[in-house]
């Protein structure tokens, strides 16, 4: 492959910051990487060839460098020549600063049973206390159609209304429930009602809300087995989406996109199964209530 030029490189540019373990502010940067960009203009892949990665690795200390694979919804790629994989040289030696083109010659590379879609390299650097981990976001054309049936993509989850011991929000990215004294950042749906809210008493509003800046669309004009990820993105276009839904009933359909920084542009389309007032009352027997849907992520 032909290596462009840094003016070629076309809106993939990006810097990349430290991120510190421990390390006070006045401290230098232990790690930091510059001009990172994909040394092919529009970082299409397509099967029996690959894309280079640019930018120059300074750090204090010695740095170990790592790549992963993932999709955009944040599961994580096994790695194999007949499909997608990392080729890289190790750090040079006795260096405290290299090149990623030169030195390693990192590159992503496409075998002939490579899937289409949206991939990301994610590039982690390590030195001392200081890591850093970088997205570069890529795609995969003319390669094979991996999609899975919607019966493999489809899954269940459940939000309760709590005062006890149930978990009050839902993690889509992992696909697990979260309790509601966790951190917010996890929580792409929650229900509204706080922990220790004396009004907790029929309180149940049957509205899906958000720790993490996440947005909701209804959307009764298409059906769960229909909707697609083009669709969903051009409403989220014209319509923003509102940060809390309104009162949900059992059969609607709920577009989520999640929060800038939680995975690069993913939306997750639900459809309520049991919207109950009354359900699963806590141990204090203060208040109850559930929604409970099934969802799959958008491409």
């Amino acid at each position: 492959m032909k290596k462009a030029g840094k003016s070629a490189v076309a809106g993939l540019i990006l810097g990349l910051g430290l991120v510190g373990c421990g390390a006070k502010k006045d401290q230098p940067e232990e790690v930091n990487v510059k001009d990172l960009a994909w040394v092919d203009n529009n970082a299409t892949l397509r099967p029996g060839r690959s894309i280079a990665l640019d930018g120059d690795v300074k750090a204090n200390t010695n740095a170990i460098v790592s790549f992963a694979l993932s999709d955009r919804a944040n599961n994580q790629i096994k790695q194999d020549p007949t499909t997608l994989r990392v080729v890289n040289q190790s750090p040079p030696a006795g260096k405290n600063s290299f090149s990623l083109a030169d030195d390693m010659k990192v590159s992503v590379a496409a075998g002939e049973q490579a899937c289409n879609g949206d991939y990301v390299l994610n590039v982690k650097l390590v030195a001392g206390r200081s890591n850093v981990i970088k997205p570069m976001y890529f795609k995969v054309e003319d390669g094979q159609d991996c999609r899975p049936a919607l019966n493999d993509q489809s899954r269940r989850g459940v939000v309760h209304n709590v005062l006890g011991p149930h978990e009050g929000a839902f993690d889509l990215l992992k696909g697990q429930a979260v309790a509601k004294t966790e951190a917010d950042t996890s929580k792409d749906l929650l229900d509204l009602t706080k922990v220790g809210s004396s009004s907790a008493r029929g309180g149940f509003r049957g509205s899906l809300g958000s720790g993490n800046g996440a947005r909701f669309i209804v959307n009764a004009d298409v059906t769960y087995e229909a909707a697609n990820g083009e669709a969903a993105r051009r409403l989220f276009r014209e319509r923003a989406g509102d940060r809390v839904s309104p009162a949900l009933r059992t059969g609607d359909i709920v577009f989520v996109k999640l929060a800038e920084g939680r995975a690069q542009d993913a939306i997750y389309v639900l459809k309520i199964t049991r919207v109950d007032p009354t359900a699963d009352p806590s141990a204090r027997g203060t208040n109850g209530g559930v929604i409970e849907f099934d969802y799959r992520p958008l491409q």
